[in-house]
């Protein structure tokens, strides 16, 4: 697939890692990539789990219809 020809792997820590994006211009002016870890204390090895980061903030509509993605990371 041609996005993860833009992402690269970085260590961050003994038990995680974290997908950032490379060689593409940012979207936006002043754009700034959300960053998010996550680790797992007691997942099952060779299972796929399926994981949802949201953004609850004041003034973050996250229920908009016409975009399922907003307020998602």
């Amino acid at each position: 697939a041609v996005y993860w020809k833009h992402l690269a792997l970085v260590h961050t820590g003994p038990y995680w890692s974290i997908l950032v994006r490379t060689g593409l211009p940012p979207p936006q002016v002043n754009y700034t990539q959300p960053v998010v870890a996550v680790q797992f204390s007691n997942a099952t090895a060779n299972t796929e789990h399926h994981v949802e980061c949201r953004l609850n903030a004041a003034g973050l509509r996250a229920d908009d219809e016409r975009d399922k993605f907003a307020g998602r990371v």
